[in-house]
C-alpha cells in the first residue's frame, strides 16, 4: 500500500513541476518581449498587439513548438502528421479530391499555419502575392481606397492564382484581420513545385480551385449569377448583388438568413460565405449611405440607427 501511495503521489508532484515549468517559460517569454519593446522604444499601440498575439497563441499551442515537434519525427511519419493538421483545407475544397496520397502529403509539408491576431495586416497594398491562403477560421477584411470591398470568413480562399500567371502580382488591396484567425498558408514556389510534378492534379487543380477574392486584380470577387455559382470572372456591383440573391423568408437576421440559405440551396461553405458576407456588406455600404443622408437632413435624427440596422432592413426590401 505504502509502494501505490508513493507513486501515487510521484506521478502528481511531476504533473505539477511540468505545470510550473510551462508556466515559468511563459513569464520568462513575456518578460523578455516586454523588456525588447521598452528598449525600442516600441509605440503603446504596437506593443498592446504584440502582448496580445502572444497571449494568445499561447493559449492555443499550450507552449508547444509544432515545428519542433516535427523536425524530431521521421520524413514518412511527419508528412502523416501534416496531411492531419491540414485535413481540413483538404476536404473543404473540391480542388483537392482528386488528389492522391503522395501529392496531398507533399502539399501538406508545404503549407504553413498562421495565427492572426484582430487589426494584423496580412497583406499590403502594393507587396508581392506570393502566398496562397486558406481561412480555417475567423473574419477577415479586405480594404481598397479605405472602403471595405469584401469580407472574408471560413472556408473563403484569397491571394493570387499564379499557376496560371507568369508574373509575380502585386496586391491591389490590404487585408485585415477583423478577429482571431488560423490561416493555412502555401508559398507560390512550393505549390508551382508540387503541380509540376504532379501533373494530372495540377489540370484538375487549376479548374477546381475558386479564389474568393483575387489580389491580382481590383475588385475581383466572384460573381454570383443565376445561371450558376461562380461562374463570372468578374466583380459583382452591388445592384447585380441584390438582384441575384434574394433573402429566404423567415430571415429576421442576418445569422437566420445563413442558415437559411444553408439549408435551401444546398450550398457548399465557401458558396454560402461568399453570398452571406456579399450581402452582409451591400447592406452595410445601404445603411451608411441612407445614414450620411439622415444626418444631412434637417428632420433625419429623430429615426436613426446604426448603418448596419438601417441596412440591414434595406437590403431586405430590395431583395
Amino acid at each position: 500500500m505504502a509502494l501505490l501511495y508513493a507513486t501515487i503521489f510521484g506521478n502528481v508532484t511531476t504533473i505539477f513541476q511540468q505545470m510550473y515549468a510551462n508556466t515559468n517559460r511563459y513569464h520568462e517569454m513575456l518578460n523578455s518581449v516586454r523588456d525588447f519593446l521598452k528598449l525600442y522604444q516600441v509605440p503603446k499601440g504596437l506593443s498592446e498587439r504584440v502582448m496580445d498575439y502572444i497571449a494568445s497563441t499561447w493559449s492555443m499551442s499550450r507552449g508547444i513548438d509544432t515545428e519542433k515537434v516535427l523536425q524530431i519525427c521521421p520524413k514518412d511519419m511527419r508528412a502523416d502528421i501534416c496531411v492531419h493538421l491540414n485535413r481540413k483545407v483538404f476536404k473543404e475544397h473540391p480542388a483537392f479530391r482528386l488528389a492522391s496520397d503522395g501529392c496531398l502529403r507533399a502539399l501538406a509539408m508545404e503549407f504553413q499555419t498562421i495565427h492572426c491576431a484582430p487589426g494584423d495586416l496580412i497583406y499590403h497594398a502594393g507587396e508581392s502575392v506570393d502566398s496562397l491562403c486558406f481561412v480555417v477560421s475567423g473574419s477577415l477584411e479586405v480594404i481598397q481606397d479605405d472602403e471595405v470591398v469584401a469580407i472574408l470568413g471560413k472556408g473563403d480562399v484569397f491571394g493570387d492564382v499564379f499557376w496560371k500567371e507568369v508574373t509575380l502580382a502585386q496586391a491591389c488591396a490590404n487585408v485585415r484581420a477583423l478577429t482571431y484567425c488560423d490561416l493555412h498558408v502555401i508559398k507560390r514556389d512550393a505549390l508551382q513545385k508540387v503541380l509540376e510534378f504532379y501533373t494530372a492534379f495540377s489540370n484538375h487543380f487549376s479548374r477546381n480551385l475558386l479564389l474568393t477574392y483575387n489580389l491580382r486584380k481590383r475588385g475581383c470577387i466572384v460573381g454570383v449569377l443565376k445561371t450558376g455559382l461562380f461562374r463570372s470572372k468578374r466583380a459583382l456591383t452591388d445592384q447585380e448583388a441584390l438582384a441575384h440573391w434574394k433573402v429566404p423568408e423567415g430571415a429576421a437576421s442576418p445569422v437566420d438568413a445563413k442558415q437559411a440559405l444553408y439549408q435551401s440551396a444546398k450550398l457548399k461553405p465557401q458558396q454560402g460565405n461568399m453570398l452571406f458576407y456579399l450581402w452582409l456588406l451591400v447592406a452595410w455600404r445601404e445603411g451608411r449611405a441612407r445614414t450620411r443622408r439622415a444626418q444631412s437632413s434637417d428632420d433625419g435624427f429623430d429615426n436613426m440607427h446604426t448603418p448596419l440596422e438601417t441596412g440591414l432592413s434595406a437590403a431586405s426590401a430590395v431583395m
